[in-house]
């Protein structure tokens, strides 16, 4: 009973990294409008633009790693989760 209940609270965690997958994409989705809310001027909304894709685009990566860094390290598998970070750090 205590490996299903490993995957139930694996399943509570799923929620978070979809709301920033899909905020992500909501992102690149209003991209021409967002440097636009901010106030970027006509000569800094090209630089505006591409800074923010990068970032929406590498955030979901970065996010996503440390996420499911912390899980396994909640779980239990702290050297896992070092090794986890040693290698993506590189």
């Amino acid at each position: 009973m205590q490996e299903q209940d490993k995957h139930i609270q694996i399943m509570q965690d799923a929620p978070p990294l979809k709301a920033i997958f899909t905020m992500s994409i909501a992102g690149l989705a209003f991209r021409n409008q967002i440097p636009h809310i901010l106030g970027a001027s006509e000569l800094s909304f090209k630089f505006t633009q591409q800074y923010g894709t990068i970032l929406m685009v590498g955030g979901i990566f970065i996010i996503e790693n440390f996420a499911l860094g912390q899980l396994i390290r909640a779980e239990g598998s702290t050297k896992l989760s070092m090794v986890g970070m040693m290698v993506g750090a590189e």
